[in-house]
């Protein structure tokens, strides 16, 4: 059923707007950006971009308003060129089913990862150990932000699989692909940061080297085309534009994250949090012997969620975040059944809550207080009832 919920309302549509079309209205950026590498073109420059958003997508059968040509820029890093231009040899209708493919075999290897975690964490062992599963596999597949990835042609679940990929082959001493999957994950920061930073805190050099080679290497198709120098100035200058289009200002409503809240609140001017996130990476990496490594990784997207850039759909990232809170605390089905009530008050669509008239602005963003509420408790219970080392609280070192 999950499955079938996850197919009818993203790739058919269901519930969907009428003259929409499954995978496009994302993906766009991805194809433009990947053509524009293709013909040696700066993707970096909006007007190059643009103009070839409009060349590449101006005819496509698969069309409406929002998918003629790209706004806001491209600020991928330069490590995403291959990948991009793989994607976009094709032409779009194509491109759009190959890249809703491979989010299809995202869901699918993320489900069997949980499997994995749960079997080492002992959970298929509880009493009720497969309500647990099950509801953490139904998640997968059948969580309103699932299908928003899919259904836009989004790459947060991509980048959030490749993160724990590499996290998966990090623990089983499989360095040289770790570092691979994480070279291949930093087209998106904000999800792979805090892994690196658990290789440097864990001395885990093979993958941390094996990543920075991977990652030199996957960027040098944009340093051949525009220079090194060239290639980060070209890169660094679309993030600041990017950073300042409205789509990613905090007071857009399809923003997320502590900035959002603060916004909402009153504060029209809320400065980068990216330092206040590296303090809380540095907190938690201090503290990362009261949790499993899995955990840990879980709390460190929770940081990036709410002090990093980030939207709506990057909540995708709560498919491991409520596996994590349901393989410790989920050993009573009253415990089970709070879990679960909190992840669906955190799937309540915004824009219902944005209908009610009269209410205030910052309740708006109840997903924001509502996580950061639910990880204070979480943490204060894990440190409560974790007195000491719990098994599997650090990676299989590799040094």
């Amino acid at each position: 059923m999950a499955v079938a919920f996850l197919l009818t309302t993203s790739v058919f549509g269901v519930g969907r707007p009428k003259g929409k079309f499954f995978g496009t209205h994302d993906f766009m950026y991805f194809y433009a950006g990947g053509r524009c590498f293709i013909h040696g073109e700066n993707p970096y420059d909006e007007a190059t971009l643009r103009a070839r958003s409009e060349g590449e997508l101006g005819s496509h059968s698969y069309r409406d308003e929002s998918t003629v040509r790209v706004y806001g820029g491209f600020a991928y890093p330069p490590s995403s060129a291959p990948f991009f231009a793989l994607l976009s040899l094709p032409d779009f209708n194509t491109s759009r089913l190959i890249n809703g493919a491979i989010n299809a075999i995202c869901f699918a290897w993320f489900a069997w990862l949980l499997w994995w975690v749960a079997r080492r964490e002992g959970v298929l062992d509880r009493r009720w150990g497969w309500i647990v599963m099950t509801a953490c596999t139904a998640f997968v597949f059948a969580s309103p932000f699932s299908s928003h990835a899919m259904w836009n042609g989004q790459t947060s679940l991509l980048a959030m699989t490749l993160t724990f990929s590499a996290w998966w082959c990090w623990q089983n001493d499989r360095w040289v692909i770790a570092g691979l999957l994480l070279a291949l994950a930093s087209f998106k920061p904000p999800f792979c940061a805090f892994l690196v930073l658990m290789l440097v805190y864990n001395r885990a050099w093979k993958p941390l080297f094996a990543s920075i080679g991977f990652g030199l290497a996957l960027m040098s198709m944009a340093a051949y085309q525009q220079g090194p120098v060239g290639m980060m100035h070209n890169w660094l200058g679309a993030v600041k534009v990017y950073a300042n289009y409205h789509t990613n200002l905090p007071d857009f409503l399809q923003s997320f994250g502590m900035r959002s809240l603060l916004s909402a609140a009153g504060w029209k001017t809320v400065p980068s949090l990216a330092l206040l996130a590296l303090v809380l990476f540095g907190t938690l990496l201090w503290q990362s012997k009261r949790f499993t490594s899995f955990e840990t990784m879980c709390l460190g997207l929770i940081i990036s969620l709410m002090f990093i850039n980030a939207h709506n759909y990057d909540l995708i990232v709560l498919t491991p975040i409520l596996a994590a809170v349901l393989f410790r605390f989920g050993t009573t089905m009253p415990r089970i059944a709070l879990t679960l009530f909190v992840v669906a008050a955190l799937c309540f669509p915004m824009r219902a809550m944005k209908a009610l008239e009269g209410l205030p602005e910052f309740l708006i963003r109840w997903r924001e207080m509502l996580l950061i509420a639910g990880t204070l408790a979480w943490v204060w219970w894990m440190v409560k009832n974790t007195p000491t080392l719990p098994r599997h609280s650090a990676a299989t070192p590799s040094a």
